[in-house]
C-alpha cells in the first residue's frame, strides 16, 4: 500500500469507483439493445409515447391501407458508409407493434424488416 498515502484516498477512490460502475450497470439495463433508445421505455407503449421521447421514425409499415394502424416503425442508428475498402451496411432500430403497443425492439442490419 505504499501508493496510496493514507486511507481516506484509498477509500474515495473506492467510492468513486462504486458510483461510476452504479450508473454504468443503470445505463446498460435501460439500453440494452442500442444507447440512444431505452428498450424498457418503449415495450409497452403506444406510437404517440414512442414518438413523443424520440420524434418521427424514421420509416413506417402499417397493417392497413387507411394507414390506421402501424404494425413496424423504425429510426436509422447507422447510415450506410461507402468507403475505400467497400461499403458497410446501415442498421437501423425497429419497433414491432401490436395493438398499438410495441412488443420487441431489435437491431436490423443491411435493410428493413417487417
Amino acid at each position: 500500500m505504499k501508493f496510496y498515502k493514507n486511507k481516506k484516498s484509498l477509500l474515495c477512490i473506492s467510492i468513486a469507483v462504486l458510483i461510476i460502475i452504479t450508473f454504468i450497470g443503470r445505463y446498460w439495463y435501460l439500453h440494452p439493445t442500442h444507447y440512444k433508445y431505452s428498450d424498457r421505455f418503449i415495450i409497452g407503449k403506444s406510437v404517440s409515447q414512442i414518438v413523443e421521447r424520440y420524434g418521427e421514425f424514421d420509416r413506417v409499415v402499417y397493417t392497413d391501407e387507411s394507414k390506421t394502424m402501424i404494425s413496424w416503425g423504425g429510426y436509422v442508428i447507422q447510415p450506410e458508409r461507402v468507403g475505400f475498402f467497400g461499403t458497410s451496411y446501415p442498421k437501423y432500430y425497429s419497433i414491432s407493434f401490436e395493438d398499438g403497443k410495441a412488443v420487441s425492439v431489435s437491431i436490423e442490419v443491411g435493410g428493413w424488416g417487417g
